[in-house]
């Protein structure tokens, strides 16, 4: 409408040159032109008088070009009005054309200048004719990017109204930023006399816009006012109107336009699908009074229909209009309701605008919302937004459960959330930022997880994730190879379970500092960070606890890597009885796909170093290898004690001191676990073993270990031993040569020690290392009696002859005694005591000295000890000899048969230190004799 009044008004000045002069009609006209301010008017008058005029071939433009070309106008006019009033009564031009030219900056170049001319008159404002008829006048705008065409034809009467029809075309055009491609429409107008105006059009073609790219549009519009006199005279301030705009169909897509493939490019970040286009559909009534608009969605709901399937529509408040705006602001309020996939979303949204900001409202509610990135059960929450410039903030709370999320690869399930965030948008470049509102984290009360292509899955319980120290939850940046996500925070829970491969992890995960990247065109995420604490069972073979670790993780397509820094974490037998430790460890960790390697360095909990060790493990399979060397271990009291290592020998070995080095090697599979090792022992003495056995002396050799536990050695081993004091039995200088079986005992081949001439010692002999029942044959063999009561040392005891036997010991309960003991002496001996003690007997009593008589040298052809009792109580002993002794009657001595029973009660460890020996002996005597009396 804009071009044709242009071309209106610059008729009314032609007139008006025309009216002012009459002769010299060409000059005139083209004075009045040049007056309007055309460049290089041109004309020619071919009919002229009092009250009309015809020209024809009028034209203007710069340096000659034809801006502006009509073939013929015809004014009707009393000189009068046209002279004093410059006002004509009617105006008939065409066809004809008018040449525009649209800048970047979006100014309009006209071939002539407005309001043009000077002198009174009527008002630039009022239309300076009574009546108007344009035919075929083609207004041309040219644009940065090409021409649009209309080409106007109608007839306009002050009095009584008129109609107007108009057709567009442009192939390319554009006005700042927006541009259209391959657009027709035609639009037509109609004045009433009443005053009122009816308006109707309908467009087709494709507009690009910041936003995006609408294609295909098709546009019906549809509009009126109540007075369009009023509108002419430039009274706009207080009409009123409306129009109805109904868009047939619009498609968007996703791919042009920053602000859409931004839109589409977190739409594929959050699963969506393959979002690449969008159907825009709807009808707006707009309403105009008095400088106040009123929008309405009553008729259709606005639509956005996408390829994936979902579909969006917009509606008013019942009885509401969808928006209002005056001098005091903006109001907007709609439902919106969102579908597709089975999903179902609606959220009363209202928007007031003050100034130029906006806060906008919307709780939501939804019932199952799924796409391929995300599945969720109901949940509802409240959005709350304030948008200024290019800029909106916002707040999201709420909760829901997850029932099913792919975020790049990790995939998760069953997972209830609630959170409460806020962040910031620039709308013009996609930008975002998302954080926890203070004082809040976001509370998953449980999750399952896996990690496509990778034999890993996991869950967890009661977990939170928590804003990261100075640094937000998300920040969102558009890029050429689409967004990228960077996130940081702080993720705890209260239990956990994990499998990867065959390797699984349970407990109470470590609390995990981290910060990342992810980027979901590449299918990438980057992460590192630090965890601390946690307890974590690995395969109900080892606990681990109180870790101290840095981290670096990165998952793409094929493959995900870990790399571990471990400065501090506790390591510990699961079993409630512990075969080995607790240990404290250190050292580094690295995950490739499904290979993963390790090193680490072990203390014991009083702080000393224990030994290092390497490894690998193949998370698929759960197999992997580890060694552990132990080279320089020094144990000592009130040091690092084998029990600190080895926690099944408590009880079985006490305080401990000497050197021990050596090496484990473990390896596991879906079989279990095995080990073997090699321990070498230097000059180790300790307390034990067992409660039988006080002291150990001296132990020295290597020990080579088939499996480390149970514990197994490999084949028979053999160790030598400065000494072994069992309390009432100090045995040295032996040799041990023994089996651990693997079943918790120990079976000994063969344990010999030197004793008095002979030897002494075990064979076959097992023990259990609980310290319960266990038997052993303890064999003397070629003791020398002469030599055993020279150390008994005995004033006048004396003796000679070999000594051989077994005394089987029985342990139970850690006690051990001798069960049907029985010694023998090998061939004739003698036993001779010439001490005070007999002596004194004599005196007392003649049957006494007969006795001691006998005592002084008897010669026994056999003897034989009978012993029973515990090692560390009283022992019984039947003493049977058979032989001849001297006896001295009326002065005369002879030798006579004499057969002996002794019965002694004693303490053996009281009888070997000699304490009581000669008075016990004095007194079995005196007992014997009584007997015989």
């Amino acid at each position: 409408m804009r071009f044709w009044l242009a071309a209106f008004l610059i008729i009314v000045l032609l007139a008006v040159g025309l009216a002012v002069r009459i002769l010299g009609a060409d000059w005139v006209v083209q004075r009045a032109m040049g007056v309007a301010g055309l460049d290089n008017p041109r004309s020619s008058v071919t009919a002229f008088s009092l009250d009309h005029i015809r020209i024809e071939d009028a034209s203007a433009g710069v340096a000659g070009d034809d801006d502006l070309f009509i073939d013929a106008i015809e004014i009707d006019f009393d000189w009068r009005e046209a002279l004093f009033q410059r006002r004509v009564k009617a105006v008939r031009l065409g066809p004809g054309l008018l040449r525009l030219n649209l800048n970047e900056t979006g100014d309009l170049g006209t071939p002539f200048r407005f309001g043009g001319g000077g002198g009174g008159g009527a008002s630039p404002s009022t239309p300076p004719f009574d009546q108007l008829e344009v035919s075929g006048l083609e207004v041309v705008v040219d644009t940065p990017t090409g021409p649009a065409r209309v080409l106007i034809d109608g007839a306009f009467d002050m009095a009584t109204g008129g109609d107007a029809s108009a057709r567009f075309s442009a192939e390319r055009a554009s006005y700042l930023t927006y541009e259209a491609a391959n657009l027709v429409g035609e639009a037509s107008i109609e004045l009433a006399p009443s005053g009122v105006a009816a308006a109707q059009g309908d467009f087709s073609g494709d507009l690009r816009t910041p936003f995006g790219t609408l294609q295909a549009i098709g546009l019906g519009v549809t509009a009126n006012a109540e007075d369009w006199r009023r509108l002419l005279e430039g009274e706009r301030g207080d009409a009123k109107g409306s129009v109805e705009i109904s868009l047939r169909e619009a498609g968007m897509p996703l791919a042009e336009g920053p602000m859409a493939a931004m839109l589409g490019e977190y739409a594929s970040a959050a699963g969506a699908g393959a979002l690449n286009w969008i159907n825009l559909a709807g009808a707006v009534e707009i309403s105009y009074d008095r400088g106040a608009i009123e929008a309405s969605l009553d008729d259709a709901p606005l639509t956005l229909t996408a390829d994936n399937g979902s579909r969006l529509s917009i509606t008013s408040f019942p009885g509401d209009p969808f928006y209002f705006s005056d001098a005091d602001g903006a109001v907007l309020a709609a439902v919106m309701d969102a579908r597709g996939g089975g999903a179902s979303m609606s959220s009363a949204i209202n928007a007031q605008r003050d100034g130029a900001i906006w806060r906008v409202m919307a709780p939501f509610h939804f019932g199952a919302f799924a796409s391929k990135a995300v599945n969720l059960d109901e949940g509802a929450g409240v959005f709350d937004a304030r948008l200024e410039g290019e800029t909106a903030a916002f707040v999201l709370s709420g909760g829901a459960t997850i029932a099913r999320a792919a975020i790049g690869r990790l995939r998760l399930r069953n997972t209830p959330i609630e959170a409460a965030i806020e962040g910031a948008v620039d709308l013009s470049s996609g930008a975002a930022r998302v954080d926890l509102v203070d004082g809040y984290c976001a509370r998953l009360d449980k999750s399952a997880f896996a990690i496509t292509g990778q034999d890993t899955e996991g869950a967890f319980d009661k977990a939170r994730i928590c804003a990261a120290y100075n640094a937000p939850l998300l920040t969102i940046t558009p890029g050429p190879d689409g967004p990228l996500i960077e996130f940081a925070g702080v993720i705890d829970a209260d239990s956990a379970r994990y499998r990867l491969g065959e390797s699984r992890f349970s407990g109470v995960p470590p609390t995990m500092r981290l910060a990342g990247a992810y980027q979901p065109a590449l299918n990438a995420t980057t992460a590192n960070g630090v965890a601390t604490g946690g307890i974590a069972t690995f395969n109900d073979l080892v606990r681990f606890s109180d870790a101290d670790a840095t981290f670096q993780f990165k998952l793409d397509r094929d493959l995900m890597t870990i790399v571990s820094d471990i400065e501090r974490i506790r390591i510990a037998d699961v079993k409630s009885s512990p075969l080995y430790g607790p240990f404290v460890g250190d050292g580094s960790l690295a995950l490739e796909g499904d290979a993963a390697t390790f090193d680490y360095a072990l203390r014991a909990q009083s702080g000393e170093a224990i030994g290092a060790g390497r490894g690998e493990h193949n998370t698929a399979t759960s197999t992997g290898r580890m060694t552990f060397s132990f080279p320089d271990l020094a144990f000592s009291p009130g040091g690092l004690q084998p029990t600190d290592l080895a926690p099944v020998l408590r009880g079985i070995i006490g305080q401990t001191r000497g050197a021990a080095g050596g090496e484990a090697v473990f390896s596991w599979s879906e079989a279990g676990v095995e080990s073997r090792g090699l321990i070498a022992v230097d000059n180790i003495s300790f307390n034990g073993p067992g409660i039988t056995i006080s002291r150990t002396l001296g132990v020295a050799g290597d020990i080579a270990f088939a499996r480390l536990w149970p514990v197994k050695t490999n084949g028979p081993q053999t160790l030598t031993v400065e000494g072994i004091d069992a309390g009432a039995l100090q045995l040295f200088e032996g040799e041990i040569r023994f089996d651990l079986p693997g079943d918790d005992t120990l079976s000994v081949e063969r344990a010999v020690f030197p004793w008095f001439g002979g030897e002494i010692g075990v064979s076959d002999a097992d023990a259990n290392f609980d310290g319960g029942q266990a038997r052993a044959l303890l064999g003397v063999s070629n003791v020398d009696l002469g030599a055993l009561l020279e150390y008994v040392d005995v004033n006048g005891l004396s003796g000679e002859g070999t000594l051989t036997g077994v005394l089987p010991l029985e342990v139970n309960e850690g006690r051990a005694s001798i069960v049907e003991g029985s010694l023998q002496a090998v061939g004739p001996g003698a036993i001779r005591y010439v001490g005070a003690a007999g002596e004194e007997a004599a005196a007392a009593s003649g049957q006494s000295k007969i006795a001691f008589d006998l005592l002084r040298d008897l010669r026994f052809d056999r003897m034989g000890v009978e012993v029973e009792g515990p090692l560390d109580g009283r022992l019984n002993f039947l003493i049977n000899f058979e032989g001849t002794g001297p006896v001295t009657l009326n002065n005369a001595t002879s030798r006579i048969p004499v057969k002996y029973n002794i019965t002694l009660d004693a303490a053996l460890l009281e009888l070997l230190n000699q304490a009581n020996l000669s008075r016990n002996i004095q007194l079995q005597i005196e007992r014997a004799v009584a007997a015989e009396q």
